[in-house]
This record gives C-alpha cells, sequence and structure tokens, in this order.
C-alpha cells in the first residue's frame, strides 16, 4: 500500500505536528543578567480535530519565569568599548 507523500514526507507525519506560539518580555537587570516572562501555547495536532474532547484550538499553555546569564561578560568583566574585530 502506497501512502502520499508531500515533499518527501508520510502525510502521517505530517498530522502528528504541534503549532508552538509564544511571546517574551524580559529586562536586562546587569550587563550579565537578565531576567523575563516567557507565554507559550500548543496547538492541537490536526487529527485531532475531530474529538469533542479537543474542542479548543490551543490544548496546552504555560507561562515560565526565565533568567539568563551571560558568563562572557560575568568571568571577563563588561566593558564598555566594542571589541575593534567587530568593526
Amino acid at each position: 500500500m502506497l501512502r502520499r507523500r508531500i515533499s518527501g514526507l508520510p502525510v502521517k507525519l505530517l498530522t502528528k505536528t504541534r503549532a508552538t506560539f509564544g511571546a517574551e518580555i524580559g529586562k536586562q537587570i546587569s550587563p550579565a543578567f537578565r531576567l523575563g516572562v516567557e507565554a507559550m501555547a500548543y496547538a492541537r495536532p490536526t487529527d485531532m480535530d475531530n474529538i469533542a474532547v479537543y474542542g479548543n484550538f490551543v490544548d496546552a499553555s504555560n507561562v515560565s519565569l526565565v533568567g539568563t546569564v551571560n558568563l562572557s561578560n560575568l568571568i571577563a568583566g563588561y566593558t564598555k568599548e566594542t571589541p575593534s574585530f567587530l568593526w
């Protein structure tokens, strides 16, 4: 039995894919530290369109507090001058 293919991928594989949407808002506290809030929404796979339990387009979401540490600035120190090799 042959399966239909789209661009070389089996159609069944594409029905199991899940779209993800997100946004992040952050604040640079210092040259080495940054804090932010991230929100993500996950759309249901297309093979669940006809199931009544999965009535919404978005079937999962989360909100996270994220932090970033810039190890270069933390270890080597932060200089306000642009390095000469960048220009």
